[in-house]
C-alpha cells in the first residue's frame, strides 16, 4: 500500500480528505479480503 500524498488533500475540506482516507482503506481492506478468499478457495478441496 502506498501512503497518499498529503498534498494531494491540500485545498479540500476536511470531511472531504477523511472521506478520501477511508474510502482508500475501505479498497484495500477489500482487496486483501478478496485475495485471501481466492488463497483459501485453492487450498480446501472442492465440496461436491
Amino acid at each position: 500500500m502506498q501512503p497518499t500524498p498529503v498534498s494531494e488533500f491540500r485545498g479540500v475540506a476536511h470531511h472531504e480528505a477523511i472521506d478520501a482516507l477511508l474510502s482508500e482503506e475501505f479498497t484495500n481492506r477489500e482487496t486483501r479480503r478478496v485475495s485471501m478468499a481466492l488463497m483459501t478457495a485453492k487450498l480446501l478441496p472442492p465440496s461436491h
